[in-house]
């Protein structure tokens, strides 16, 4: 049995996001955000083993556009 990793980093924008296995261990992780005061929690995004370099890719790109000039 693995035992159950979860990641929770602080951002600039007072959020915590939230990286962990899913329930079922099946695979894939959740990601999602919540605020640091608690009042709001995102729904969870599930992203499977294909699915993540794609993302990792399309978030690099797009944090390349919008910081240069």
């Amino acid at each position: 049995m693995k035992p159950w990793i979860k990641i929770e980093m602080s951002n600039h924008c007072e959020q915590i996001m939230i990286i962990q296995p899913t329930p079922e261990m099946n695979g894939c992780i959740e990601f999602y955000f919540k605020e640091l005061d608690g009042s709001h929690e995102t729904n969870a995004l599930y992203i499977d083993k294909d699915e993540l370099p794609v993302l990792i890719k399309k978030l690099q790109e797009m944090m390349e556009y919008v910081t240069t000039k």
